[in-house]
């Protein structure tokens, strides 16, 4: 997987009053795939990640509505979201406000590694960030309504227990981290 660290790649969308539903297992395949580069050829880009799961958020609501502070964190609820997996409809979200009147945006998710010219496959967790230059009190709604256009960083760690065959994926069998950024067309998260 080396030659994918740092490598540019596409995300796609999320729609969670859809197909993605949070709390339980689904399948979406080429969830990330990567791309060549001027600079980071990978000439034939053989790896893909498909997403089976999204966590709920961990943050509570209490301080969503709030007036902004540094340290705040905000996990929303929607109707929407509500399933028989999800009874109270917790978001993926986990917003935190910084210093400095910024604020980050966290999901959890896990799927699989999947290498495409012999769909070898090995599990993942990952987390995917950004950043905002305003509180989350004030990019909510928009984020919400519209989507995001933003960067975001995506870390995976694949299991510690490869399955069988996943030796040319993970060197080690250990840790794979792996950094892409992922480009976002306007849709909603």
């Amino acid at each position: 997987m080396a030659p994918y660290v740092f490598q540019g790649g596409y995300l796609k969308s999320l729609n969670f009053v859809g197909p993605t539903p949070v709390n339980q297992s689904f399948v979406l395949p080429d969830f990330i795939t990567f791309a060549s580069t001027v600079f980071n050829p990978v000439v034939v880009p053989d790896a893909a990640l498909d997403l089976t799961f999204i966590y709920k958020g961990v943050h509570g609501q209490g301080t969503c509505g709030a007036g902004p502070l540094p340290g705040q964190t905000c996990t929303p609820l929607y109707a929407a979201l509500q399933t028989a997996s999800n009874l109270t409809g917790i978001s993926p979200y986990n917003f935190e406000n910084l210093a400095g009147n910024t604020s980050s945006l966290s999901i959890t998710v896990r799927g699989n590694l999947r290498r495409i010219s012999t769909g070898e496959t090995t599990p993942f967790i990952g987390i995917l960030s950004t950043s905002f230059t305003s509180p989350f009190q004030t990019i909510l709604a928009d984020i919400l309504g519209k989507g995001s256009d933003n960067s975001y960083a995506a870390t995976f760690a694949a299991s510690d227990v490869p399955e069988p065959g996943t030796g040319i994926l993970l060197a080690a069998g250990g840790l794979l981290v792996l950094a892409a950024r992922v480009r976002k067309s306007k849709a909603a998260l």
